[in-house]
């Protein structure tokens, strides 16, 4: 008889433990997830300039040898702008001015008050109740300024200058050391018989007055105003013609009308108002021409 014989079904044969992988494989792999050496080292390029960059800026805020820093200003003396040689430290100069109202021409007079005694063209004077000059007066100076001391109420002393044209601006740069009432201010055109005054008060006054032809002081404008006690003040006066104006410390205080128009001398006083004495130091007073 014939046999009858059965085929089992086999299961594969199990893959060897490691097979090296097929040429396409290895092209596959490396395609997937393989170094991409060109990339890494663009990065890595940009990485090395970003910090070389970091570098250079952290190096150049570093303080110098001065102690400052790049940008900070090392001049203490800002660049003045046309009118501020209305204001108190600023240099005056021909030229300086118009966009104020005001502009400075050629120089006349400029009184420093670096030596010992005043400058041969200025006087120390006495000032009455009506603010006119009366006699003589001692006024020290020395360590850069002329000291203006008024001892008793109505009692003044000023510095007078020699004649000066009709037309002019006057600076005066002063410091008030004492807080009691006074008047403190500028004459021009002033005469025996006429001046016109400009003065301030360290209580926080301005007036604008007038003597004409020997007659009392006419009031003409009086207003409130900033006087700084123990720092620099700077009052200017300029007469026009008719018109009179004046400014503090960069601040227009007056416009007016006046009625004297000889020319004359030009005086800066300190006059007592109260109980307690006044003291001004002066440090510059300076004569113009207008522009």
């Amino acid at each position: 008889p014939v046999a009858a014989t059965m085929a089992l079904p086999t299961r594969p044969a199990a893959p060897p433990a490691y097979a090296p992988a097929t040429p396409r494989q290895q092209r596959e792999a490396k395609e997937a997830g393989g170094p991409k050496l060109p990339m890494v080292g663009a990065a890595a390029g940009a990485i090395l300039v970003v910090a070389l960059l970091m570098a250079i800026i952290a190096f150049s805020q570093r303080p110098n040898g001065s102690g400052s820093t790049p940008g900070s200003s090392t001049s203490l003396t800002p660049t003045a702008r046309p009118c501020d040689f209305l204001k108190a430290g600023v240099a005056s100069a021909a030229g300086a001015g118009g966009t104020c109202g005001l502009k400075l021409g050629s120089q006349v007079q400029a009184y420093s008050f670096g030596q010992s005694t005043l400058p041969a063209d200025l006087t120390g004077v006495g000032i009455d109740r009506n603010g006119a000059p009366r006699g003589k007066a001692t006024v020290p100076v020395g360590a850069g300024f002329a000291t203006l001391s008024a001892g008793s109420r109505g009692g003044g002393v000023g510095v007078l200058s020699g004649a000066q044209p009709a037309d002019l601006i006057v600076i005066a740069d002063f410091t008030p050391t004492s807080s009691g009432d006074a008047n403190i201010g500028i004459g021009a055109r002033c005469s025996a018989t006429d001046c016109v005054e400009v003065y301030v008060s360290p209580k926080g006054k301005v007036w604008v007055a007038q003597r004409a032809g020997g007659a009392a002081p006419v009031q003409k404008f009086n207003s409130e105003v900033q006087v700084q006690v123990n720092q620099l003040n700077r009052l200017v006066v300029a007469v026009r013609g008719s018109q009179l104006q004046s400014w503090i410390n960069g601040s227009l205080i007056s416009s007016v009308q006046v009625d004297v128009n000889s020319a004359g001398a030009i005086v800066f006083f300190d006059s007592n108002q109260d109980t307690t004495p006044s003291t001004t130091n002066l440090s510059g007073l300076y004569v113009f021409a207008p522009g």
